[in-house]
């Protein structure tokens, strides 16, 4: 008798310690479940007025930031063209695969059958603009007597325009610094103010120059380095025309030398090597965006 009743004692006590094993599993189970559905619920956004289908918002972080539009505009333009050192700086520019800008001579264009041909090369590269640099060159360089005649200056102009058949109002006058862009209003020679102001008036704009890439008997006369130099000094004094940007003045004919195209394609490694600076087209100008049609 006394063997039944452990057994049955030890009977109950296990079936008791199963009960309650089930039903701990079972609490656990749930608690489970509700935390994994209270977790996801709250990587939901706190607040109802938060838009999430805005495009800022992703995984929490900051919007996007357009890194180029921080960094320093360097516009390399090259005057006179087309002449026997274009395609030299064409070449170089197409090898480093950057942005330029070309300021072109109308009486150039039909000079010889290589200036044609070297025109045409500009005209179908679309990493280049194309810019008005007058059809006579101020009468072959007569500039004093040029700027004297406003309304010849514009007939010169509207000439190469069309000749040249050139698609946006932007030019750089002959042997003279002159900036006539909306309000900016800059001239470096009083006798050209009023032939400068005609051409505004007409509906150009004059784009000028920060710094020159100096030369002399068509060879430069500074390194790549000296250039490079002057340009972070301008640009960190705050010395362009407008801030963060400056525009280069270089001339085709100065790159005809093999050292001197050395000089060229040094600077323009210098440049890309540079994370604050990109060299871009003229179009992006502050301002001339109204000028190109």
């Amino acid at each position: 008798m006394v063997k039944v009743v452990i057994s049955l004692n030890y009977f109950n006590f296990n079936f008791m310690k199963n009960f309650f094993l089930n039903i701990y599993s079972i609490i656990l189970l749930f608690l489970a479940i509700f935390l994994t559905i209270s977790c996801k619920n709250n990587t939901s956004s706190p607040k109802d007025t938060i838009d999430v289908n805005d495009s800022t918002l992703v995984s929490g972080t900051q919007p996007d930031i357009d890194h180029d539009s921080l960094k320093k505009k360097i516009y390399l333009t090259f005057d006179d063209g087309p002449n026997p050192g274009t395609p030299i700086v064409h070449k170089i520019l197409n090898d480093e695969k950057v942005l330029a800008n070309f300021f072109l001579i109308g009486l150039h264009v039909n000079g010889s059958p290589g200036q044609k041909i070297w025109f045409e090369a500009l005209k179908a590269d679309k990493t280049l603009e194309l810019y008005n640099h007058s059809f006579t060159h101020a009468w072959r360089n007569k500039f004093d007597q040029f700027y004297k005649h406003p309304d010849s200056v514009v007939n010169d102009f509207n000439k190469a325009l069309a000749f040249m058949e050139i698609k946006n109002h932007v030019l750089r006058t002959p042997g003279r610094n002159a900036w006539r862009i909306d309000s900016m209003r800059h001239v470096d020679n009083k006798n050209s103010v009023k032939a400068v102001d005609l051409l505004h008036d007409k509906g150009y704009a004059a784009l000028g120059w920060d710094v020159e890439w100096m030369f002399r008997k068509n060879r430069i006369t500074m390194t790549a380095d000296s250039l490079y130099r002057k340009i972070q000094y301008l640009l960190q004094k705050n010395e362009t025309k407008n801030a963060n940007h400056i525009v280069i003045l270089a001339h085709d004919q100065a790159f005809k030398n093999p050292e001197d195209a050395i000089q060229l394609k040094r600077f323009i490694e210098l440049v890309k090597a540079n994370p604050d600076w990109k060299l871009e087209h003229v179009s992006r100008y502050p301002g001339i965006k109204k000028y190109l049609n």
